[in-house]
Formats: structure tokens, C-alpha cells, sequence
């Protein structure tokens, strides 16, 4: 039996000096290739998959090639003298000597592979090379070992695979580097079909890189089997073939000159060139060419004996209870038996250490027998060893390897013969082609229990051989943990703690596949990024910056388990197309984890919420198939910025157990390296009538000079990475100490966007331009753009130094050198500027984050003055919460009468029909036809409404299928939509319906329990019925003016004034303009509105189709106190239970015509009045802290209060007896005080009306000189007004509560009491105004 089997190492020395291309061949092809290998055996059928034994195989292939173990690497680099071990504190790196520069160009020639020493056809071992099943004829025998050496010389022979099946071709060959093996479309027509010959090349640029070679005796003289011929070499072309050349047996005799240049033509391919040269001067010759030999070849060696070794074990060849394995291995050219088996046992010894069962490894007595030309190197010591033809029979060893790096099957060098039918006996050669992909090896995943000294031990091993890091950071190793018990985990670590190392070393160590969600594509693509740098190239993401084709051949990988690390976005799992992917996933291959990436995501009260996080853990549990569905996926859920509470709003959304274990989090946030610096931009002054733009690009310009002095002054900074030039230019140059920097900006666009301060960085410093890009990317459901793909590879790489992004660039990205970020406005929050800085000096060297603020007032809102940097954020606010009225306005049509865009809801439709094999995509177009077409846009044709006709397509580069086939899809198409359409009403009339019922239209005609499916277009029919009404008033106003005019709009009056500024509108008009504006439903707003209907258990699911823009719902009819329940439910994850006990009373006395309007009013207010509340507090605490005389110490001590813990005990209740006792124990100190401040400020955000932590924070305030005691004494008032309306407090307990608060502040410091005087008076005052404005007859 023969398989194809993937493995490699390589140095990651060598690695690092190889180019991206050799004589223009594609060099991850060629590694690839190298990867690749056939193995002959009469291995029985593997027993049940040893979980241990499956994750040892993954380790092995995870990359193509990977990096061997430190040991081998190590082993290598100090025999051969080519590496010397270097690194960080934790890193371990192997820089290349100058011996290995001097050596490597013969190692990169060493990697085209053929054996010098086959110098004849009569050295062909033919009970090898041919099957019995596919014997040659005459003729293929004179063309292969006659006519080929004779043309082309008899090193092409080598390269020429005879009898490859059809069925075996992939795609162009080009494809193979970066996604493996793509089964071509349409190859199965063929099934069951060979080629006589073929060669397949590594990919090159200008060349083809395959050939089918055809020898065609007189039955091709057949019409039918000439039409066949042209079928299939036509069917390879399309494949990217080169044009099949046939030989007939007088060719062979006298060859036309045509065919014999086509085929010289083809071998001019610089792989052939290269081989070629390889077998007339063979290396071994040539001085340190066997040296070149081993290092290059012996790596990839290894990795095949050690694949081999598993397998056998897996077989029951190799028995794991035995003591003792006698092992032969035949060498035929590089030595790589003793290093593997050394290699192999600690390795499989150390995961039996963490798999905790006490199993070991049985002895391996080794023998080994080589060749004369390898008898003395290097990698031979320390092994008994004879020649290859002293070998003596098979049956005195328990295995017997015969293995060539150089030799493919078919040629054997020496002659000596193994009885390859025996099953003890495997045979491994390199492969002439790659006709399929890896798989990940899957079994019942591993609970291990890591709680001994040794296991920890066994996780650095494979810490330093996976990841070649020395140790583990804070707390990684507690996540591990967790995740190896196959518990689900939530971990908040600081930005550059490596949290997506738990991830990936769980992952390595299970026997399975890991889904990844990430919220962005440039953080998706940037993780694979990483993992392939540490040679994990079983990593892929899906997403909609790759083609329709891309995504579907991704997915069906997937399925197949050619991937160990999946990412995709949150939208991915709501799509229907990808969940059928994750319903077909293939029997054999399973999920080990769901990985959440920035999980704070998740939460609605998290400063990055996304809807489509919605019933993630739920999707994850019901899709992810683990092994036989024995148990649900664990979550990991991964964030650098959470507070405590949307850290437990992800533990309920992920159903992840409340117990103190599920939650990892920092002993420390503080990050050294980092220094955080305001910058104060120069104030604006301007006269009364200046217009608001001018102001804005005042404020703007001033913001762009302090940028330039930031980055003028760079060079002067204190460094400790070895920078001392003081030149901007040298300071950005390629360099040992190379330096690069990210500018965050609020917009894409504007005087405040990533462009325009791009061009003011250029303006004043030109020689940048070359290396200064910009970033403005965004979520998944966007347009693929190439070009931001371009610049996030181009900076990773050092080819661009400074990036000019959104906040789109600020999640995840992990590159060394980022010596600097700066904020050119203020951020959202401390955790969203935290997040954003975090990503500089990920290398533990010295980085600063800056923050340019302008203390400009622009406006004053209820006697609060307010910056630009503020009015953005609070613009950012309004777009994620704009009102409750809008709000509920929205969920009111959803519920009562959805108005639709005429014909909206059938566009790019995909429906599944049990009578056809794959979905289909519907399309009306212009009310009269509906287009059926398949997945690749091709068609069957189309239902004429006017006539009620299937006409099928007719021109043959659209149509979809066969004629009778394009007639049964249109039939049942046809048929089912008769079937949808209600009765009594006209297909046309209703598949063009610009009113549909609403949910509980639905809902009262469902009985208790059953469901129905709704689809929801993501906009509703205003924008356009704006523009009829108003067209038919005589205003011409487009479509698109009305988009532009409700883009950051929050009330009607602005977009009014907005689409009024040329007309002069009537009060009428005014009216309903204004009813019209708050009726709009785009988007965000349709997604915003799914999710609370979701939480009220209205929408039991919902499926997203970004094809037709539209929303599949679930709608399941439930009783009223369902409902009611699930309101309950919610609000208990963000209050008390006092407070939850009310909320069914307060629903109830709410206005609305049902249960369900009245929860989702509700709801609405609460939404408004906890998190809206919420999110504000954070943009009020980032000003805070901007305007502190330490911002340094005001962003760690709000992420490290030592007081933050105690704090949480008093979270859930609202009394403030307590705070007494604490500041007679700990406000002792100015570090104390700083302290409580932090502690008050972090949980404030998350409890903006708790009354005990804003009288905290007022008293530290007061205690600190350098802090305004205006805003304390806001603090003092609002915190006192909310405990006296919670209990019922009088005016004397408010005075007694004065007198507490100034003798405790008074303990601390004396003067700092004295600021309470002036709040006594002032309350005496208001007491004696009150009093005497009372009316007289108040007191008769």
C-alpha cells in the first residue's frame, strides 16, 4: 500500500536566510515539495487514534516545513558551527555564523532533490515503480527508459511520475504554496482515469510547472477515444497545465521536431535547471557539500522517521507495553535514524509526563546501515552503523525503515532490497507530486491535570520547542491549565502578555482543531501571520476579504481538518452557509476549543460591543462538532481591557461556571516599558461668529503641530534598545535597532482623519513619505480592500515605520519594534486607550504612548463645557445609543408592520430544497423575472411572472448546469415559492409586497411553541418613501442625499436642517420629515433591534445573509411570562436582586399594547439608563485623567488599585457605614488616597450611580491637593442625592453625614477639611432660602 505522508523541519537559521524566491522558483512551493513524501507499507489498519499519539503527529505536521525541537536545532547548530544561540530574557533565537552565510548558497541547492548515483534504467527497481494493478506497456517502457534519457538526459527520468490518476490534480500549481493541494473543479468526470506520464514542478514565475506526457498506442486512432484525449487535456489546461504532448509509437522512433521543442521548452523550468546541475556535479563532491546535505535535508529526514514511528505505533506494530523496540534503519543517503529516535523519545516522554498516567516509553536498540558517501558524518556518532548491503533480513527487528531523502519510488541506489510486503517493513521516498492536503490528527481530546512540579516542566519543553520562548509570562500558565483540563477560562491579561499563547499551546497539546473568533480582518490575518512565522502553517481565516471561491475552498478544508487554528469573525458563525460547513464537518476530524479573541466584545457594556457577539457561546456549542459530540466545546475567552463587570457579562454569555477559577486576571496591569505622556495642543481662541469648521480645523492644525514636535523629539528620547543617533531619519532607518510607531485618529476621513494627518506628517518631514502608510479598515461584513492587506504586511515586515490608523489597528497587531503610539484625540475610555497603547513595546524595551489633547471649549451643554476631543467621543456615543424613542420606534415596526424596499427581501436569496443538491440564489429583477442562479453566479434561468414560464438560460458561458438539469431547478423553484406565497394572493404580487406583517402579527396566529422563520431586509422602505414624498411636493432631493444627511445625524431637527440648507420647508413638511427621520431603520439599527428582541427570548435565532442583505429570524411564540422573565434574567446580570424584584411590576405598568411592547420599552430604558449611563462615565473618566497632574499614574492606578478587590464586596449594595471604617483603617498615605481614587474610578464606570464609591472618591479628591475640588464637590452632592432618594433621608442626616465625612477628612488632613466649610454654609443657606419661601400659609 502507498500513501502520501507530511512532514518537515527546517533550522530556523537556515530558514531565515532562505529569499522568497530561488532562480525565481517559488520557495514555499519548494519547502512544500520538500514536505511531502510517499511511504509504502503493509501496515495493518490503525487501531482507535491514542489521543497522545495524535497530538505527537500534529506536532509533527503542523508546519510545512516546521521547526524541529530546541534539542535538534541545538544539536545542528553547535555540530555543524552554523548558529549560535541568542535572544531576549525570553526568547531564543539562533543567528547564523558567518560559515553558514559562506555555506548557503550549496544548502538552498541542496533542496532540489535527485540521486546523482542512478546513472542507468537498468538501476529501476520495477516491482516498485509499477503497481501490479497498473503494469506498463511496451511502448511506456521504451518512452521511459529509451526515448526520455536519450532527448532530455538522465536526470529528467527521476522527475517523471507514471500512472498519476486524474483524480490527484489540483489547481494551478501556484496555489499550492499558500493553501496546500486544491482539488480542481470537475475532476471527477475522470474518476478512475491515469495519466502515463507526468511532471509537477514547484511553481516559478513565467513557467509552467506541470505536463502530462501521453503515449498513445492505435485505439487512440478511435473518434470516441480522440474526444476523450481532447477532454482531458483541455481539462488540464484549465488547470494550468501545459498542453499535453502525445507520443505515438513511430514519435518514439523518429520524434517530430514540434513535439520534441515543446518538451525541451518545458524543462528550461529553473527546477530542471537546478536538478540538473545537482545530478552532474553532485554536492557530496564539492567541499562542506555533505555538510550542506545534512543541514539542509537531514531536518526533513527526521521529521519522516518520526511520522513513521507513530504510525507504526498507531498500527500495533510497534507495541507501547513491550520493553524494548529493535529498530533498523536503512540510510540511502543522509543520516537522520539516531538523531529522530533521540529526539522521538524525549518528546513522547515528556507528553506522557503531562498526560499524567504513568505511561512510558519502551527502549529503542537502533541500528542503522548508510552508504559510502555518508559514512562520515557528523550525525553518525554515537550510533552503531554498517553499510547498506550487510543489511540482513527484516525479521530480526520489531521495524525496518528504508528511507531516501534524494530518491523518489521507482529508483533505488544501492540495489539492495527490502520485502517490503512484510508488515515491520516501510519504505519512504520523496514524491514526485502533491495530490492531497495534511490532516489534523483527531481523537477524544486529553483532560490533563497539570498540579506537579514535573508537568509544569513538561509545558516549558514544549514552550521552548513550539514557540522557542525560555519561559512563561504572568499567569499564562494558570490559563493553560485550565484549558488543558478542557474547562472553559476567561482571561484578562495586559496588552502584550501573551494571551494568544495559551491559546496555541492548549491547542498544539489537544488532539483536535481550535476556532478562533476575532472581531477584525486585520487581526485575523495578522495571527495566522504569527503562527506561520513559527512554522504553524495549519492555520487559516475566513473572511470576507477573500473571493466567494476563497471562503468555500477554505471551508471545505476545513471540514476535511487541514487546519488546527480557524479564525473567523463573530458575523461568520450567523451566516447559514458557513453553519452548513460546521454541520458537515467530516466524521473524523472534531473541535477542541472555541477561542473568543477580545472577548470584552461580548458585552454590551464592554467600550467595543458588537451585536454580532450575540449568542456566540451558544452558536459555538451547537455548531462546533467535538469529538463524537461527547461534550460541549470549551470557551477561552482572551481580553486586555475589561472591567469586572462585563469580565462576568462574558462568563454569562459564554456559559462559563461562576467559580473564582473560570477568571484569570493580572497580579499587575502595569506594564514598565511603557510611559504615558499628554501632550497639550496650544489653545484655540476665535471670535463668537467663526464657523464650527473653522474652529475644528484650527484645533486641528494645533493638534498637528504638537504631533510634529512629538515626532521631531523622538530621536531624544530615552532609549534602552541601543538607539543613540539623534536623527529623525536614521532614527526610522533599517537597522539592528530598528523603530516604528502607530498614530491612532478618530475618523477614516475629515480634517481629523488617518489621510489628512498622514499628509501633515509628509508636508513637514517628505524624506517619511516613502515609509508612512495609513489604515482605516473595519468588521467583517465589509468589502475585501486589497490595499489594507498591503499596508499591514508592509508594516509588520519594517517596510512602512509609521502607521496613520483607526482603531481598527488597535486590537491584537503584535509587532516588537513599536517604539510609539500616539492618540491624536482622546479615546472612549482609560480601557480603550490602554488597549490602543498596549500595542508599543511588545519587545519589553522602552516605548512611549502619547495622548495630544486641546483644552479648546467648543460648546457648553447644561452648563458643562466641552472640548472637541470630548464632542467626538459623545458623538461616538449617540451612534451607538441614540435614543430610546428612536429605539423603540424601530422594534415597533419590527413587531407591528415591516415596511419593505420593493422586492428587497429576494435579493441574492439562498434557499436549500430537499429536491436539490446545493443551494441556490434568487434574484427579481424588475418585478417581471426571478433569477435562479448557483453559487459561482452562473445561471438556470429564470421565472417569467408575466407569463408564469421557467425559461432556461441559453448562452453557454452563464448557464449553470445541463438543459434538463437548469429545467428541474426552475421547476422546483417555481414550485416552492407557489408553495410560500399565502393564499389568496398572486405570486408576483406577493414576492413584491412593500408591507409585510410584523412579528406579533405572526406570533398570534403560531400556537405555544412553534416556530416560524422571518426574513428582515437590513433597511426599511423610509429613505426612499422621504424621497417619493418629497419628490412629490416638488423638492428633488436623491437617495443618496438623504444617506449622506443621516450619517452621524441624532435628531430630526438636524436632519432637517441638513436636507433643508437649499429648500425652505413648511411646519407640515417639518412634521413629517421628523416622523419619517425617526421610522429610518438601517443596519445597525436592524441589528441593534434583533439583539434586544433576542434578549427578550421574542427571536429564539437568527441567521445573517450579507448576499441579500437580509436577516433570517426565529420567531417562537411563548407566554407572556416568558417574556417577562427573560427581561428579569438580564437585568440580574447588571443589579441587585432588590432591584430585579421590580422589574416585573414597572414592565406591566408600561405603556404598550402587549407584553412584548411593554418588555421591549422596557428594556430600552433600561439599556439607557445602566449602560448608556455607563459608557458615558467612561468618557468622562478618560477626561479626568487627561486632566490630572499624573496621567501616568492615574491609567495604572485605575487598572492596579490595591483597593479594587475590597471595593467589589460592596458592589451589589448601596449603603456607605462601611466607608467609615475603611478610611479610619487605610487613608493614611498620598499612595492610599491614589488608590482609592483608581479603585472609585474603575468600578464607577461600571456602577456610575453607586453612592458609596462617589463619596470615596469625592473624600480622596478633597485629600489631594492637586486635584479640582469643584469636582469633588459634585461628587460629594450627586452621591449623597442618590443615597437619599434610595432611602428616604432628611436634610439633619444629611448634616450628620457632613460632620462624619469632615472629621474622618480632617484625620487625614487637616486643611483638606477646611474645602467642606464652604458646602456647609452653602447648604445652610439653601435650608434658610427654602424655609423662608415658604408660604405663609403653610404655618396656619
Amino acid at each position: 500500500m502507498r500513501e502520501q505522508f507530511y512532514s518537515g523541519y527546517m533550522l530556523s537559521s537556515v530558514r531565515n536566510c532562505l529569499p522568497e524566491k530561488i532562480d525565481s522558483i517559488d520557495t514555499k512551493q519548494l519547502l512544500t515539495k520538500l514536505c511531502t513524501y510517499e511511504v509504502d507499507h503493509n501496515l495493518p489498519n490503525p487501531k482507535e487514534n491514542d489521543p497522545i499519539i495524535a497530538v505527537y503527529e500534529n506536532i509533527i505536521s503542523r508546519g510545512q516545513p516546521t521547526l524541529p525541537s530546541y534539542w535538534v536545532e541545538k544539536t545542528f547548530s553547535d555540530e555543524f558551527l552554523i548558529a549560535h544561540e541568542t535572544g531576549t530574557q525570553d526568547i531564543i533565537n539562533f543567528r547564523p555564523t558567518s560559515l553558514l552565510e559562506a555555506m548557503k548558497e550549496q544548502i538552498f541547492q541542496a533542496l532540489f532533490l535527485i540521486d546523482p548515483r542512478i546513472k542507468s534504467a537498468g538501476e529501476r527497481l520495477s516491482r516498485s515503480f509499477v503497481n501490479n494493478e497498473h503494469p506498463m506497456s511496451g511502448l511506456e517502457s521504451r518512452f521511459l527508459f529509451s526515448f526520455i534519457p536519450e532527448k532530455t538526459g538522465l536526470h529528467v527520468q527521476q522527475l517523471i511520475e507514471t500512472q498519476r490518476e486524474i483524480s490527484s490534480v489540483g489547481g494551478d500549481s501556484s496555489t499550492i504554496g499558500s493553501g496546500g493541494f486544491k482539488p480542481a473543479d470537475n475532476v471527477y468526470q475522470f474518476v478512475n482515469q491515469r495519466l502515463d506520464f507526468t511532471i509537477e514542478l514547484p511553481h516559478a514565475k513565467d513557467y509552467i510547472s506541470c505536463i502530462a506526457l501521453e503515449t498513445d498506442g492505435s485505439q487512440h486512432s478511435d473518434a470516441k477515444q480522440q474526444r476523450l484525449d481532447k477532454e482531458r487535456d483541455d481539462f488540464l489546461v484549465k488547470q494550468g497545465w501545459a498542453k499535453t504532448i502525445r507520443f505515438s509509437s513511430v514519435d518514439l522512433d523518429d520524434c517530430p521536431k514540434e513535439k520534441q521543442v515543446t518538451l525541451h521548452s518545458f524543462l528550461k523550468h529553473p527546477y530542471v535547471t537546478k536538478i540538473q546541475e545537482n545530478y552532474y556535479q553532485p554536492l557530496w563532491d564539492q567541499q562542506n557539500g555533505v555538510e550542506s546535505l545534512q543541514i539542509a535535508l537531514a531536518p526533513f529526514a527526521i521529521s519522516r522517521i518520526q511520522k513513521i514511528l507513530l504510525r507504526a505505533i498507531r498500527s500495533g506494530v510497534l507495541n507501547l507495553s513491550i520493553e524494548t523496540w529493535d529498530i533498523a534503519v536503512l540510510e540511502r543517503d543522509v543520516p537522520c535514524a539516531y538523531t529522530a529516535m533521540v529526539d522521538f523519545q524525549e518528546t513522547l516522554k515528556q507528553l506522557f509526563v503531562l498526560e499524567g498516567k504513568g505511561r512510558t516509553l519502551p527502549r529503542i536498540k537502533l541500528k542503522v546501515y548508510r552508504t559510502k558517501e555518508f559514512d562520515s558524518c557528523i550525525l553518525n556518532s554515537g550510533v552503531e552503523t554498517a553499510q547498506i548491503e550487510d543489511f540482513p533480513t527484516s525479521d530480526q527487528f520489531d521495524l525496518v525503515i528504508d528511507i531516501s531523502m534524494l530518491q523518489r519510488f521507482g529508483y533505488s541506489y544501492p540495489q539492495t532490497s527490502v520485502n517490503n510486503a512484510k508488515e515491520n517493513v516501510i519504505a519512504v521516498r520523496s514524491a514526485y507530486s502533491i495530490n492531497c492536503n495534511p490532516r489534523v490528527s483527531c481523537a477524544r481530546p486529553i483532560k490533563y491535570d497539570i498540579d506537579s512540579n514535573e508537568q509544569e516542566e513538561s509545558l516549558h519543553y514544549f514552550l521552548r520547542n513550539l514557540f522557542r520562548k525560555k519561559k512563561f509570562r504572568d499567569r499564562q500558565i494558570e490559563i493553560i491549565r485550565l484549558a488543558l483540563n478542557m474547562q472553559s477560562v476567561i482571561a484578562l491579561l495586559p496588552t502584550g502578555a501573551g494571551k494568544s499563547l495559551t491559546y496555541q499551546l492548549s491547542t498544539l497539546l489537544q488532539p483536535g482543531i481550535s476556532i478562533v473568533i476575532d472581531p477584525l480582518k486585520s487581526l485575523m490575518r495578522d495571527q495566522v501571520k504569527s503562527l506561520r512565522n513559527l512554522g504553524i502553517d495549519s492555520s487559516t481565516y475566513i473572511n470576507s476579504s477573500l473571493t466567494a471561491i476563497e471562503k468555500e475552498t477554505r471551508s471545505i478544508d476545513m471540514t476535511q481538518g487541514c487546519y488546527q487554528f480557524v479564525f473567523v469573525s463573530p458575523e461568520r458563525l450567523q451566516i447559514p452557509g458557513f453553519r452548513s460547513f460546521l454541520k458537515d464537518m467530516n466524521e473524523n476530524t472534531c473541535f477542541v476549543y472555541c477561542v473568543v479573541d477580545e472577548a470584552h466584545c461580548v458585552s454590551e457594556w464592554g467600550h467595543d460591543f458588537r451585536t454580532a457577539y450575540l449568542k456566540l457561546g451558544e452558536n459555538a456549542r451547537k455548531y462546533c462538532k467535538t469529538f463524537n459530540w461527547e461534550s460541549k466545546i470549551p470557551l477561552i475567552g482572551l481580553t486586555g481591557t475589561a472591567s469586572y463587570d462585563v469580565l462576568a457579562d462574558v462568563q454569562r454569555e459564554l456559559f462559563i461556571e461562576k467559580n473564582s477559577h473560570a477568571v484569570i486576571t493580572p497580579k499587575k496591569y502595569e506594564r514598565k516599558e511603557l510611559n504615558f505622556e499628554i501632550i497639550k495642543a496650544d489653545k484655540v481662541f476665535f471670535e463668537k461668529n467663526v464657523s464650527d469648521s473653522s474652529i475644528r480645523k484650527s484645533i486641528a492644525q494645533s493638534k498637528t503641530k504638537s504631533l510634529l514636535g512629538i515626532i521631531s523629539n523622538l530621536p531624544y528620547r530615552d532609549w534602552n534598545h541601543g538607539f543613540t543617533e539623534h536623527s529623525i531619519d536614521l532614527f526610522f532607518s533599517v537597522s539592528e535597532n530598528s523603530n516604528s510607531g502607530i498614530i491612532f485618529c478618530p475618523h477614516k476621513g475629515n480634517i481629523f482623519g488617518v489621510d489628512s494627518v498622514k499628509n501633515g506628517i509628509v508636508r513637514r518631514f517628505p524624506y517619511l513619505e516613502k515609509i508612512t502608510g495609513t489604515f482605516a479598515g473595519s468588521s467583517d461584513d465589509d468589502v475585501r480592500d486589497v490595499s489594507l492587506e498591503e499596508t499591514q504586511d508592509r508594516f509588520i515586515s519594517d517596510d512602512l515605520r509609521i502607521l496613520v490608523a483607526t482603531k481598527a489597528f488597535g486590537m491584537g497587531i503584535d509587532k516588537p519594534n513599536v517604539r510609539f503610539t500616539i492618540h491624536f484625540s482622546m479615546p472612549p475610555s482609560i480601557e480603550s486607550f490602554y488597549q490602543e497603547a498596549g500595542r508599543a513595546g511588545r519587545d519589553g524595551h522602552t516605548s512611549y504612548c502619547y495622548l495630544i489633547h486641546s483644552s479648546t471649549i467648543i460648546e457648553s451643554i447644561e452648563n458643562e463645557d466641552i472640548t472637541l476631543d470630548k464632542q467626538q467621543m459623545l458623538t461616538f456615543h449617540k451612534k451607538s445609543f441614540p435614543g430610546p424613542e428612536k429605539e423603540t420606534t424601530i422594534l415597533w415596526e419590527l413587531l407591528d408592520n415591516l415596511r419593505l424596499i420593493k422586492g428587497s427581501q429576494w435579493k441574492n436569496r439562498s434557499i436549500a430544497l430537499p429536491t436539490l443538491q446545493n443551494a441556490v440564489l434568487l434574484n427579481l429583477w424588475e418585478d417581471k423575472r426571478m433569477y435562479v442562479n448557483d453559487c459561482a453566479r452562473k445561471t438556470y434561468g429564470y421565472i417569467d411572472f408575466r407569463n408564469s414560464k421557467e425559461i432556461i438560460e441559453t448562452d453557454p458561458k452563464k448557464i449553470a448546469a445541463e438543459e434538463d438539469v437548469c429545467k428541474q431547478v426552475l421547476q422546483s423553484v417555481h414550485a416552492h415559492l407557489q408553495g410560500l406565497c399565502p393564499e389568496g394572493k398572486k405570486l408576483k404580487g406577493w414576492l413584491t409586497e412593500e408591507r409585510a406583517p410584523g412579528i406579533e402579527q405572526i406570533i398570534s396566529n403560531l400556537d405555544d411553541g412553534e416556530t416560524f422563520l422571518l426574513v428582515v431586509p437590513f433597511e426599511n422602505s423610509i429613505i426612499r418613501e422621504i424621497v417619493e414624498y418629497l419628490g412629490a411636493l416638488g423638492y428633488s432631493i436623491k437617495e443618496s442625499d438623504i444617506r449622506d444627511a443621516i450619517f452621524y445625524c441624532f435628531s430630526s431637527e438636524e436632519f432637517i436642517a441638513k436636507i433643508s440648507s437649499k429648500s425652505d420647508f413648511s411646519e407640515e413638511i417639518r412634521k413629517k420629515l421628523s416622523w419619517f427621520f425617526m421610522r429610518i431603520r438601517r443596519e445597525e439599527e436592524t441589528h441593534r433591534a434583533v439583539y434586544r428582541l433576542s434578549i427578550i427570548g421574542v427571536v429564539e435565532d437568527y441567521e445573517v445573509d450579507y448576499n441579500s442583505d437580509t436577516v433570517m429570524l426565529t420567531i417562537v411564540k411563548h407566554n407572556d411570562q416568558y417574556y417577562i422573565d427573560r427581561v428579569k434574567e438580564y437585568v440580574s446580570r447588571y443589579d441587585t436582586p432588590e432591584y430585579v424584584k421590580l422589574v416585573e411590576s414597572e414592565i406591566l405598568s408600561r405603556n404598550g399594547r402587549s407584553t412584548i411592547q411593554k418588555c421591549c420599552g422596557y428594556l430600552t430604558a433600561f439599556v439607557y439608563d445602566k449602560i448608556a449611563s455607563k459608557r458615558l462615565e467612561a468618557i468622562n473618566v478618560m477626561e479626568e485623567a487627561i486632566n490630572s497632574t499624573n496621567f501616568e499614574e492615574y491609567v495604572n492606578v485605575y487598572f492596579d488599585s490595591k483597593y479594587t478587590v475590597e471595593f467589589r464586596k460592596h458592589l451589589d449594595e448601596d449603603e456607605i457605614d462601611w466607608i467609615w471604617e475603611f478610611l479610619t483603617k487605610e487613608a493614611k498615605s498620598q499612595d492610599a488616597i491614589s488608590h482609592i481614587r483608581g479603585g472609585c474610578n474603575r468600578l464607577l464606570v461600571e456602577r456610575p450611580n453607586m453612592s458609596s464609591f462617589r463619596l470615596l472618591r469625592a473624600f480622596a479628591n478633597f485629600g489631594d491637593p492637586q486635584y479640582d475640588k469643584q469636582q469633588a464637590i459634585r461628587d460629594l452632592r450627586e452621591g449623597w442625592d442618590v443615597h437619599q432618594r434610595k432611602f428616604h433621608l432628611s436634610r439633619i442626616d444629611y448634616m450628620y453625614f457632613l460632620s462624619q465625612f469632615f472629621e474622618a477628612l480632617s484625620k487625614y488632613d487637616e486643611d483638606a477639611g477646611e474645602h467642606l466649610l464652604p458646602e456647609f454654609l452653602d447648604y445652610h443657606l439653601d435650608w434658610i432660602e427654602s424655609f423662608t419661601n415658604i408660604p405663609q400659609e403653610a404655618f396656619e
